[in-house]
């Protein structure tokens, strides 16, 4: 090979060896009508192509050690090429180019600038772990400096809620059993819960990121089908309801809705029912909004309750109930109590503190998989608004809410006025022993 290409070049003229110093072997080089001969490449191409050559290996070296390391993917995109060098340069890093990377390439970067932030700001590691957690949702490292001393401690967290450091879902034990029963064009799911307990945002988790099992034809073209956004008889009202009423807009898509398996929503009922008090959300019963720091005014009956209804044994007429404490204790006993083979129950805490594991497990349970959108990542966290429109006043943001939900329970107790606590005691505790039941199975402590 070597003498034929030293023979090539000898006969040619001078002013074509000055322009063949680069000769490519191998048959795509060779010509259609001289099989022999070879083609060159003149110097000023050889330049670019080495050039070519240093800016991709390079690429490929850097991308390699940005996606190092397995993490869990956010929605946000953190660092573009071109600055993935300058770790010095905090505005290009948090604000990137066009073209931007996703995926682990964006996490691990994120980790890298989020980390030095972090040991920068001198915060303790029960803090730091917190810190850590949201970074990995997305929260910008600018925002969590600006409100650091408000960041709870991961261990009050978790002291919190029951003091372990994973989600509580009721239910998942039959999950087999309902993907069996089930038509797979059927298989659908919907959030329940009381107001102001998260089902918005655990809607838009499971929509953005839970793919429908149904990958037929029938299911592609019905998406709607598979995620609802809420239980065809209701979101807020009763248990009672599935079976003997029907949201009117949904018998447009929902063909057998006693397939739907409802994804309860709880939530602590401190945290609760301060929140109600503050926005009830059409919820009438005699308190003052600006004095739910003193009082919740429990010791006056739930009169009406907009979007929810019972039935009285005939017909559903609209709720009422002894008080805001009695109303909880009544609306989740019936899902809990007398529905245990026909739904999932998950804690609100969980949908801020570990969302991608609740709605891992909830998809997985009817036979979906988390799906990847066009290589941003396997999990789109929710770090902004989820409730919206008319009924919702404001709300809160994922940090926000970190820092409202990390407090100790202590501080909710402590805005109940006596006569506040005497009911709450008697509607959460009363005379019945497995009354506390659903407290023990979603680990939430009470107060005496």
């Amino acid at each position: 090979m070597l003498i034929a290409s030293t023979k090539v070049l000898s006969e040619m003229k001078p002013e074509s060896k000055r322009h063949e110093l680069l000769v490519l072997d191998g048959p795509t080089s060779h010509t259609r009508n001289h099989p022999n001969r070879r083609v060159a490449i003149p110097p000023q191409f050889r330049v670019v192509l080495w050039a070519l050559l240093v800016l991709v290996t390079v690429e490929l070296v850097m991308y390699n050690i940005l996606t190092r390391s397995d993490g869990v993917v956010t929605e946000i995109p953190i660092i573009g090429h071109g600055v993935a060098l300058n770790l010095h340069d905090d505005k290009h890093l948090l604000k990137s180019p066009k073209k931007q990377l996703y995926g682990k390439a964006a996490v691990r970067a994120s980790q890298t600038i989020s980390e030095r932030k972090v040991d920068m700001m001198n915060v303790s590691a029960d803090v730091n772990q917190t810190v850590q957690v949201l970074l990995t949702m997305g929260v910008e490292v600018s925002e969590l400096k600006e409100h650091l001393e408000e960041v709870p401690k991961w261990s009050q967290i978790l002291e919190n809620y029951g003091g372990k450091d994973e989600p509580v879902i009721v239910g998942l034990q039959h999950c087999k059993e309902y993907r069996r029963r089930t038509k797979l064009r059927d298989i659908s799911i919907g959030p329940a819960g009381m107001f102001s307990t998260g089902t918005n945002l655990l809607n838009r988790l499971l929509k953005e990121n839970c793919e429908n099992p149904d990958k037929t034809k029938y299911g592609r073209k019905n998406p709607l089908k598979f995620n609802l956004h809420q239980v065809p008889w209701g979101k807020h009202n009763p248990a009672e309801a599935r079976g003997a009423y029907m949201v009117e807009y949904m018998r447009e898509y929902v063909e057998n809705p006693m397939a739907v398996l409802p994804i309860v929503s709880i939530r602590h009922p401190y945290t609760w029912m301060s929140s109600m008090c503050r926005h009830g959300y059409g919820t009438q019963w005699t308190h003052n909004t600006q004095l739910c720091h003193k009082t919740l005014g429990l010791r006056s009956p739930v009169r009406e309750v907009p979007y929810g209804a019972k039935s009285n044994g005939t017909h559903f007429i609209p709720n009422n109930y002894t008080s805001l404490a009695h109303m909880y204790m009544e609306w989740y006993s019936s899902y809990f109590y007398e529905q245990q083979y026909k739904r999932l129950m998950i804690r609100f805490e969980d949908l801020v503190f570990r969302p991608k594991e609740v709605v891992t497990r909830v998809c997985e349970c009817v036979g979906g998989t988390i799906r990847s959108w066009k290589g941003k990542g396997k999990f789109v966290y929710k770090t902004k608004v989820s409730n919206k429109g008319p009924g919702h006043g404001q709300r809160s943001d994922l940090l926000t809410a970190f820092t409202k939900y990390g407090q100790p329970l202590d501080s909710f107790y402590a805005q109940y006025d006596a006569k506040d606590r005497e009911i709450t005691k008697k509607a959460f505790h009363g005379d019945e022993v497995d009354k506390t039941g659903i407290f023990q199975t979603f680990q939430y402590k009470l107060l005496r």
